[in-house]
Order: C-alpha cells, then sequence, then structure tokens
C-alpha cells in the first residue's frame, strides 16, 4: 500500500527541482518545504492539505520527513495539488554476475558482464559504472568494464547498476551494486633457449679468387625468449679469432666466407650457447682430406725413460695436399711436444693427450683427432739384505780391524749411492 501526502504544486515543484530528478525521488531524507513535519511509513497513509507558500517564502518554512532507506518518491501533478507516492525499493530487481571469483595472471584482460532481472523479467540496464579497488593489480574501464590484470594482487571491480522502468506513467529508477573478486598470480620467468637446426654446415666458394660466400645464422639458429644474440667466429684449426680477411660474422649474425677452411660460430645468449661448424670448400679445386689409421695410441714409458718420440706419420692417411699443408697441435706443448716439421709426438710424462692435425689448402680444410693415453711402467721396489746379521769380532790389545759391510749386504734395484748408513 503506498503512502501519500498531499502538497501544493508550487511547493512540490520546488521539491522536484531540490532534487534534481524530476518526476522521480530515490532519497533518504525527503525536505518537504512549507509542510508540518510527518512520519511516512510503509503500509501507512497519511493525508493533509497544505496551504501553498509563497515562492518568496519557501526557505522560511522548511521540514523534513524521513522515509525509509532505498524507498522511492514519485509525483503526479494535477491542477494545484500533487500527491506524492512513496513506494519500498521492489526486491525482485537484481543483478547476476557471470563471475564473482577469479584467477588471473599477470597481463590478462576481461570484462565484468552479467544480467539484470526485474521481476523475473530480462532488462537492459540503463546504465553500469565500474570501479576497481586497487587499479595497481587490475584496472578497469569504468564505462565498458573493460580490465586488465597490472600485476600480482587482490582487486575488487565493483559493478553499480541502474534500471529506469519507463513501463509507468511516472518512470522508477532501481540500482544495485554487485562485486568481481579478482586474484593475480605471475607466471613462473619465461626460460630463454638457444637451439641449432643443423650442427653442420658446408658450403663451397665460387671458383672465382675473390668469390665469397654469405650465410645467415638466423635461419639456423632458433631462440626463444630473448632478443639478443651475441655471436662469435673462430678458426677450427687454431681456436682463435677467425681472421677477418677469411670469414667474418656482424650483430645480425650474418656470416660471410672468403676463404676455404674450418670455421666454428657460437650464439650466446647469457649464459647459453649452442655452436656450429662451418666446412668451408672452394669450386674446382679438390678438397684435401686427412683420416687416422688409429685414433687412439696407448704408450708405456719405462720406469726410468725420460721420453718416448711417436711417428704421426705412420698412421696418417693425407690426399689431395703435402705435409707441408698440415698444421699440428698438442693440448700439452710440455709432455707431449710436436714436431711439425717431421710429424712427430714426443711424451715424456704419463697422461691423457690430444694431438690434432688439420689439412688446409684452397680447396678447404679438414682435421682428424688422435688421443695418447701414456703410463709409465712401475718402478721397481728397492731391497737390501744381509748375508750375516750378526758379526762377532775379537780385538787384540791395541789393535784394530776393518770390516767390509759391501761384502755383508745385497743391494736390489739401487745403488750404493742411495743407501745412507
Amino acid at each position: 500500500m503506498a503512502n501519500k501526502k498531499k502538497i501544493p504544486a508550487r511547493a512540490l515543484a520546488c521539491l522536484l527541482s531540490t532534487a534534481m530528478v524530476p518526476g522521480s525521488l530515490p532519497m533518504d531524507v525527503l525536505t518537504v518545504y512549507g509542510a508540518e513535519a510527518e512520519e511516512f511509513s510503509d503500509g501507512k497513509t497519511s493525508e493533509a492539505d497544505i496551504t501553498p507558500l509563497d515562492a518568496d517564502a519557501v526557505d522560511d518554512a522548511v521540514e523534513t520527513a524521513d522515509f525509509t532507506s532505498g524507498s522511492e518518491v514519485t509525483a503526479d501533478v494535477v491542477s494545484e495539488e500533487a500527491s506524492v507516492d512513496v513506494q519500498s525499493a521492489d526486491p525482485n530487481f537484481d543483478y547476476t554476475l557471470n563471475e564473482t571469483e577469479k584467477t588471473l595472471k599477470v597481463g590478462d584482460t576481461g570484462s565484468v558482464s552479467g544480467t539484470a532481472m526485474l521481476n523475473s523479467n530480462v532488462v537492459v540496464p540503463t546504465a553500469i559504472s565500474y570501479a576497481s579497488s586497487n587499479s595497481a593489480v587490475v584496472a578497469v574501464d569504468p564505462s565498458t568494464g573493460f580490465y586488465e590484470c597490472k600485476a600480482e594482487g587482490i582487486a575488487a571491480i565493483t559493478a553499480t547498476v541502474q534500471y529506469t522502468d519507463p513501463s509507468s506513467y511516472t518512470p522508477k529508477t532501481y540500482q544495485t551494486v554487485k562485486t568481481l573478486n579478482i586474484t593475480v598470480t605471475k607466471d613462473a620467468e619465461p626460460q630463454l633457449t638457444v637451439t641449432v637446426k643443423q650442427p653442420t654446415v658446408s658450403v663451397e666458394l665460387d671458383a672465382k679468387a675473390d668469390a665469397v660466400e654469405a650465410y645467415d645464422l638466423k635461419n639456423n639458429v632458433i631462440v626463444e625468449n630473448a632478443a639478443a644474440v651475441t655471436y662469435k667466429l673462430t678458426d677450427a684449426v687454431t681456436g682463435n679469432d677467425a681472421d677477418p680477411s677469411a670469414a667474418t660474422v656482424d650483430k645480425t649474425g650474418l656470416v660471410t666466407f672468403k676463404k676455404a677452411g674450418e670455421y666454428t660460430v657460437r650464439a650466446y645468449i647469457e649464459s647459453r650457447s649452442v655452436t656450429i661448424n662451418f666446412h668451408i670448400t672452394k669450386k674446382g679445386v679438390p678438397a684435401p682430406t686427412i683420416t687416422a689409421n688409429q685414433t687412439d695410441v696407448d704408450i708405456e714409458l719405462g720406469a726410468t725413460e725420460a721420453e718416448r718420440v711417436y711417428n704421426l706419420k705412420s698412421i696418417l692417411n693425407l690426399t689431395d695436399a703435402e705435409w707441408t699443408d698440415v698444421d699440428i697441435q698438442s693440448s700439452d706443448a710440455t709432455n707431449a711436444e710436436i714436431n711439425s716439421t717431421d710429424g712427430t709426438v714426443k711424451v715424456k710424462e704419463a697422461g691423457e693427450y690430444t694431438v690434432k692435425a688439420t689439412v688446409t689448402t684452397k680447396g678447404g680444410s679438414q682435421s682428424v683427432t688422435v688421443n695418447f693415453h701414456v703410463t709409465r711402467e712401475a718402478a721397481a721396489k728397492p731391497a737390501i739384505t744381509a748375508k750375516q746379521k750378526e758379526v762377532n769380532i775379537t780385538l787384540a790389545s791395541g789393535k784394530t780391524v776393518t770390516y767390509n759391510l759391501k761384502a755383508n749386504f745385497t743391494l736390489s734395484n739401487l745403488d750404493w749411492t742411495d743407501v745412507d748408513i
């Protein structure tokens, strides 16, 4: 049942203009100009004739009438009198969010959405505004409800929904507030990876003396979660930086080859790297080859042997090249000494050594590696024994006796210079 209070039209006009919502006055406290204070409660009706006031006197008499929070005030103006209807908000108006709890990752986006219902009928909201409790975590567009997760944390998006019912002579406006709670987590840091499709590449230079060939490393190196890649080009024979007159690499990963040979390119991403081996040959010039009949050599030095010389040429095979085209390198130049002139290795101490022989001509280059496993014969254990462990000597008065110890001792695997008496 509606509660009514008759108010002169002029006074009602003042009331409506004060509320700034023509024809519809949702408020907790209603101010009535020129009226005696009357309590309005839902379910009761009270009517009173109020003497119209001159407009200039409106501010001189202001009384208030308290209404239940959430009530609506509507007015119908008839001639010089008007009636004010106070009605409780309709409990059947609601807005149901499609989601009320979400867990997302930093960088995720979405939109707040839902369905408005009035008396079990779906309606289209007149207006919806959105706000975030923590824009640093979740930022939301106040008009559209589109949101973006900015950082780890928790944020609540509130949707303030209004609907104006146009079905009655005097439109009625309803409002409700709903909340979407969002928890934002952070993904683990992406792992940097670098891989290579083809670890060994062969390139043939044209027969012309000044021929060059370019190779784009980006077509062979696969990089994930990293923008910057560093490239290093080395001469595979010497292990040093490649001679710029033979081959170069730029920051973009473009390798330019000018001379036949063996080269290595290493692509770095922070602490990770991959290696590509390049075999460059010259068109029309036969590529030299070098192979080994034996790639593992065992040598046992004698217990007192100072050194042993091993002839590499006895196990290496060379084609389309001369021995002067061969470069030999040792992993230990002191204990596995190389003589490049005669192609020998002089080993001096027990250990593991690697010898790499590389042949290089205008037609290209090739390498072979020979591993040396050097041991030393165990030295024999020295021994000293006595033929007679007790010697009796009788001295005559005033005489001396000389006893030859060497005649009594037997030495094995040592000299008398090694014996301390």
